[in-house]
């Protein structure tokens, strides 16, 4: 973990969660973010039955956990980002480097740190934001690689934006 940056090690004093800051955020959300609509191109051009269906399922319990849960959502961010990210490693799964999932599998823990944080901070009375993974997953399904790109590219930077204003509502 400390090789990651996901903790810190003090002396003889044992480890810390790392630190956190908006600088390191946006930085990990742009590498992310980059990788990610990159990779998901690939796998709308090499993607197959199966990859839709991973995708399908994906989708599927992540609508199940955040029915579960509504009007709770401190108590649920645990499952709330697992099924989160199965749903965006499922959007990547038909790309064929594997450095390159490599890459965003580090990144997207990287965020998930700051993530975490931020739907904890949030109140249990969030909004719905809409529904971006179904249209992503819709434009997926039709092959529409253009359409696709652009709403994962647009959902990612909504999701960040999120973040930094939950936790860093100074830097506006």
């Amino acid at each position: 973990m400390a090789a990651e940056g996901l903790v810190t090690r003090k002396g003889q004093r044992g480890y810390w969660a790392a630190p956190v800051s908006v600088d390191e955020f946006v930085d990990v959300a742009r590498l992310r973010e980059m990788l990610e609509v990159d990779a998901f191109r690939q796998s709308i051009q090499h993607g197959d039955l199966d990859w839709e269906a991973n995708i399908a399922g994906a989708r599927h319990r992540e609508l199940a956990v955040r029915k579960q849960a509504e009007g709770h959502y401190s108590e649920y961010a645990g499952e709330l980002i697992r099924e989160n990210r199965r749903f965006h490693m499922a959007l990547i799964s038909g790309c064929p480097s594997i450095w390159q999932l490599r890459f965003i599998s580090t990144l997207y823990d990287q965020s998930e740190r700051f993530r975490r944080l931020s739907l904890i901070s949030l109140a249990d009375t969030r909004p719905a934001s809409g529904d971006e993974h179904g249209a992503i997953m819709e434009a997926a399904f039709r092959r529409d690689e253009k359409e696709a790109c652009a709403l994962l590219k647009t959902h990612i930077e909504h999701s960040n934006q999120r973040v930094i204003d939950t936790l860093f509502p100074q830097q506006r």
